[in-house]
């Protein structure tokens, strides 16, 4: 009797966790793709030339991993000022990845919305399936030139 409800709290407290895993990644996803600084790239994608040919149009975020990506590189802590991103993006013809850095800004002049401001400091774009799987260019950059040449 005692070990029937033994395994009974244990499969509850399971699926209990299960859900609450699940409901965190949701979370963290959502916050991703409706953060400034995901809008910003998107947007500086989309306007990228370049993207039709590559990605096709238009060009839309994926599910991104934040934990077990052999890489480690993004870095999302809510509190950090500074956002380091590998969003996966899926266009009309090809996927690939979106490198996203990006950092928050701070208005002099308060107003009205509580809307956090970004600025992207650079974007690089990786297409895994193109030239043997290792192409990936910096398409903007902040510091240096606006925008690299693609041929």
């Amino acid at each position: 009797m005692q070990a029937a409800r033994l395994l009974g709290g244990c499969a509850v407290f399971s699926i209990g966790m299960v859900g609450v895993v699940y409901s965190g990644t949701k979370y963290m996803q959502h916050k991703v793709h409706t953060a400034g600084y995901t809008k910003l790239a998107l947007e500086l994608i989309n306007d990228y030339p370049h993207v039709e040919k590559c990605l096709g149009r238009p060009v839309t975020p994926g599910r991104v991993v934040f934990f077990g990506d052999k890489e480690r590189f993004n870095s999302w802590t809510p509190k950090s000022a500074l956002r380091k991103l590998k969003l996966p993006v899926h266009g009309f013809h090809s996927s690939g990845y979106l490198y996203i850095w990006a950092k928050k800004i701070d208005m002099l002049e308060p107003d009205d919305s509580d809307e956090t401001v970004w600025q992207i400091e650079r974007l690089d774009l990786a297409l895994p399936k193109l030239q043997g799987g290792n192409c990936r260019w910096t398409f903007y950059n902040r510091g240096g030139s606006d925008k690299a040449k693609v041929d």
